[in-house]
């Protein structure tokens, strides 16, 4: 059991599965089925497995409703998978699980803008930035939700408050002159 976390740990994520799953066959029941289960739903999403990823997770989430790491990875997954309505209810879960991480109120606006729900993601990424208001990434995903709804304006001083906390994301600094480019424009014509 140990070694397979361990592998997991190490990113050899084949060769941790494969522990823990003849780890799983010797002993289903023991106390540690449910951290094998969740290793190894996190080694297969690694490895691209995303069907056997979700099997192993849907049993953790249905076994231990309260784990909120494990909803947040089978978000993940399914999110991967094309399922993304059920991916942002997991992300919502794992939100409310935990109401003071701002990790996890990313992680559920990244899958709200991602089905659509760039209202709702703008709502969460904010509320996030007001958990964590040094984080790049949570002003850098306000300003893409807003500038993909449309509020060009609005997502200036995200990008640009993204860009002072990390000076060296490429990207923010490449959505700051996009956002600007686009102000501009709509202001000569």
């Amino acid at each position: 059991f140990i070694l397979g976390i361990d592998l997991i740990a190490q990113s050899k994520f084949a060769e941790g599965a494969a522990e823990l799953e003849r780890y799983l066959q010797l002993q289903p029941r023991h106390v540690g089925a449910v951290d094998a289960r969740e290793s190894l739903g996190r080694a297969y999403s690694a490895l691209g497995q995303l069907d056997r990823a979700s099997m192993h997770l849907t049993e953790v989430v249905r076994s231990y409703p309260q784990r909120a790491p494990a909803h947040a990875y089978l978000g993940e997954v399914l999110l991967r998978q094309g399922r993304v309505v059920e991916g942002v209810r997991e992300f919502q879960i794992a939100a409310n699980l935990q109401p003071g991480n701002p990790d996890a109120l990313r992680l559920l606006g990244i899958a709200q803008g991602q089905s659509g729900q760039l209202e709702a993601a703008v709502a969460t990424f904010r509320q996030a930035i007001a958990m964590d208001p040094l984080n790049a990434r949570g002003h850098y995903l306000l300003g893409s939700a807003l500038a993909a709804s449309g509020q060009i304006s609005a997502a200036v001083p995200s990008f640009a408050r993204a860009v002072e906390l990390d000076p060296e994301n490429g990207q923010a600094r490449a959505d700051l002159a996009r956002v600007y480019d686009c102000r501009l424009r709509a202001s000569n014509k």
